[in-house]
């Protein structure tokens, strides 16, 4: 195997590629949300380990001259993310390049950016739709079995997660208003997660931490329902004589995240408070084209894209992070 270096004459093909490439990239990252969905980090190792504390206890009222009390706190559960390897190569044949096909050479590295990212997304979206079972689940992308991380041992969605107090208290991030689970998303389940859960939420050490929700984040098929809560008129306030209001029209950015559209939970939607994400999507190395190669023998140019990146349910709190199966039961 030669070295593009070698062959001159390769140079402008080299560049369009590239340039094709970057534009396509562009396009892919800004038509992309999972950046606000997940916590994006790097990390270059290829197991990365997150541990956590509980905090600390309540501070106490002291009287004077009183001894300061122990605060305790303890380790928490600890989740390993291990790096993942996904590419591909694409091949500019010879007789492309005889003949000066310069929209057939274009297209490949377009195509592979959008399969890269869409690879990307589908199996981050997957984190949140099977995020309701800390059983092994297929990803849609490939079909492989994965096992989600669930560090405290249940599911990410769940109503009792574990705190590391000696109370045994416990905490719920399933959307409910106290009687039906799972709500489908309208306005009663909207006021149910600033009314009911946020007011109930715990961290670890069993102390009550009121989360402020600012995401709303729903399959494109909730799109209409969505905006039609946050943008019309609401009920009528009654300690507000001028009559209708919208109480959370400017409470929530909307995200509609077409790779949630699934069939096991089709109306599926989340709330997430971002100060408090667990979710995180660790790159090792992001996308993109590597040095590229001339085939000795058969004079094709060849070009591998490959990326490192770790991805799941890692926090060591999921009070900032709600959801529903829209399932309504």
């Amino acid at each position: 195997m030669l070295s593009i270096n070698n062959f001159k004459d390769l140079t402008k093909v080299d560049n369009l590629l590239r340039e094709c490439w970057s534009e396509a990239e562009t396009y892919a990252l800004d038509n992309s949300v999972f950046g606000d969905v997940f916590s994006v980090s790097t990390d270059d190792k290829e197991i990365t380990t997150d541990s956590g504390i509980s905090g600390v206890e309540q501070v106490e009222e002291i009287a004077e001259g009183a001894q300061f009390p122990d605060l305790n706190s303890s380790e928490l559960y600890s989740v390993q993310y291990t790096q993942r390897n996904n590419g591909g190569m694409i091949r500019v044949t010879d007789r492309m390049m005889k003949f000066a096909q310069y929209g057939k050479m274009a297209k490949l590295p377009t195509d592979l950016v959008k399969k890269t990212y869409k690879k990307l997304q589908l199996d981050l979206a997957d984190v949140l739709i099977n995020g309701f079972s800390a059983a092994a689940y297929n990803r849609r992308s490939d079909g492989k079995a994965i096992t989600p991380n669930s560090p405290d041992g249940v599911a990410m969605f769940n109503d009792s997660h574990p705190c590391a107090n000696s109370a045994g208290d416990t905490y719920n991030n399933i959307i409910t208003d106290g009687a039906t689970i799972n709500m489908d998303l309208d306005e009663d389940a909207l006021n149910a997660v600033e009314e009911y859960m946020a007011p109930r939420m715990l961290d670890h050490s069993g102390t009550l931490e009121v989360p402020e929700f600012k995401y709303l984040i729903v399959p494109r098929r909730l799109t209409s329902t969505a905006r039609i809560l946050l943008k019309s008129t609401g009920r009528v306030a009654v300690d507000y004589s001028s009559g209708v209001y919208n109480p959370v029209e400017d409470q929530y950015k909307l995200i509609i995240w077409d790779w949630l559209d699934n069939v096991t939970y089709p109306e599926c939607w989340f709330v997430l408070d971002p100060s408090l994400n667990p979710l995180n999507l660790i790159w090792a190395k992001k996308p993109e084209l590597d040095p590229q190669y001339v085939d000795y023998h058969t004079k094709n140019l060849e070009y591998t894209s490959y990326a490192y990146y770790a991805y799941g349910d890692g926090g060591m709190t999921k009070i900032g992070f709600v959801g529903s199966t829209g399932l309504n039961v």
